[in-house]
């Protein structure tokens, strides 16, 4: 991964962190930060959502507003939104999928809270694409003990 993703992941890290804030007004920014991050480059801000989930790193609350964020935009209830939606994430080089794919599917079983957001994630990925016939790898998941 490029340097311009890993500084935009920094950059989307310390917004997700606001999220939660006691400041309205922090909260506030935040969610436009990442209304507007989605629309001006999309392939950007799910490999940067992706990351932030799989870091184990990362605080519990942020991964979760992580795969959050990533699921609400692979996924919706009314019809012509997640129309859009499938288009958009579709129209993503096979590469970019791939990465969020993995990242994602690297999360299973590292979340200490339930339920799994990275399984919520999965299940939205795997509602894009298998009705497309999309080359859906199977991954060999073993739980650490």
């Amino acid at each position: 991964m490029g340097a311009p993703t890993e500084q935009a992941a920094q950059q989307m890290l310390a917004v997700l962190e606001k999220t939660v804030s006691q400041n309205q007004n922090d909260q506030k920014q935040a969610m436009e930060y990442i209304s507007a991050a989605c629309l001006q480059d999309f392939p950007v801000f799910v490999q940067c959502l992706s990351m932030i989930l799989r870091t184990q790193q990362c605080q519990s609350f942020v991964r979760q507003a992580a795969g959050l964020q990533l699921k609400n935009v692979l996924c919706a209830k009314e019809t012509e939104t997640r129309t859009g939606y499938l288009q958009r994430w579709l129209q993503l080089t096979a590469e970019v999928r791939e990465q969020v794919k993995q990242n994602v599917t690297g999360t299973l079983g590292t979340e200490p809270s339930r339920p799994s957001i990275a399984a919520q994630c999965v299940a939205a990925i795997a509602c894009a694409e298998l009705p497309q016939n999309v080359s859906v790898k199977i991954v060999d998941f073993k739980r650490k003990k």
